[in-house]
């Protein structure tokens, strides 16, 4: 147990501080296929007992706050206001993750045609999160963080795969809005899935289209699932961005495919943590 968390970044030996914590953190590291021992239910027991959230490794705290920090900056990607989702996903093994930098190196390289690192982003960045996945009458899901400040929810529905030039059939396009978190949203039956992202901003050569190239790791109870995907957002787009923004995404993604022998896939989180075992 760690009580008066701080972070800080150094520049040398000159130490900025990113943020602390508010309350003592409790890391529990349990073995995958010790998840459900009698001993993890009862300190599990224990810790709800004292209100205990669960939380994110000090670790993914870091990275949050690096790219907070990078994003006030301007050094980092900040989505613009937007309601229309355009992604196409792949999926990968555990063993699957060195593909990540490599494609970032065919991008340095010009392999993918059409397609650069973004001038204004070309860093790497990285996340941790911890998400209440709800299902609610009215919404594929909705989705809001279990911790921190966000007092948002993420809404997601209309889901579609929609038709792309290289008939790949895992482009989706679904709608995406955020909302203020309802009380009857923390009353609705949950899971909790933990999500590891690093992602990369690409842009189209010649034009001025940033498009996000992402590895997900998520996480619930010892089950794992990764994938890589490609995304666009939107805001309310015409008939020619959105084929210009499924083009593309197709685009990008077929070259994935090809090049590393990946497969396509239309998986949902949502529907990966709500196939699992309660």
């Amino acid at each position: 147990m760690d009580e008066d968390v701080r972070y800080f970044t150094f520049d040398g030996l000159a130490g900025k501080m990113l943020g602390a914590s508010n309350r003592a953190i409790v890391e529990l590291k349990i073995p995958p296929g010790r998840t459900r021992s009698p001993l993890v239910r009862k300190i599990h027991g224990l810790l709800r007992k004292e209100n205990a959230e669960q939380g994110i490794s000090k670790k993914a705290t870091i990275f949050n706050l690096i790219e907070d920090r990078a994003r006030k900056s301007g050094e980092a990607y900040k989505e613009p206001s937007h309601n229309t989702e355009i992604k196409a996903k792949v999926a990968l093994d555990a063993e699957d993750q060195d593909i990540f930098p490599r494609i970032r190196s065919d991008l340095s390289k010009g392999k993918i045609e059409g397609f650069r690192l973004s001038d204004s982003f070309p860093n790497v960045m990285e996340t941790g999160k911890l998400y209440h996945y709800v299902q609610m009458p009215m919404h594929e899901y909705v989705r809001f963080e279990s911790s921190g400040l966000s007092r948002s929810a993420t809404i997601k529905e209309n889901f579609q795969v929609v038709e792309d030039p290289y008939r790949l059939g895992n482009v989706i396009k679904r709608r995406e809005i955020e909302e203020p978190i309802q009380p009857d949203m923390l009353k609705m039956p949950y899971k909790i899935l933990t999500r590891r992202r690093k992602y990369f901003m690409v842009e189209r050569d010649g034009g001025s289209r940033e498009y996000a190239v992402m590895m997900d790791r998520s996480t619930h109870r010892g089950h794992e699932l990764y994938q890589l995907e490609v995304e666009d957002v939107l805001n309310s787009p015409s008939p020619r961005t959105e084929t210009r923004s499924i083009n593309d995404v197709a685009s990008m993604t077929n070259y994935l495919i090809e090049e590393y022998s990946l497969e396509p896939t239309t998986l949902t989180k949502n529907q990966w943590l709500m196939s699992l075992p309660n």
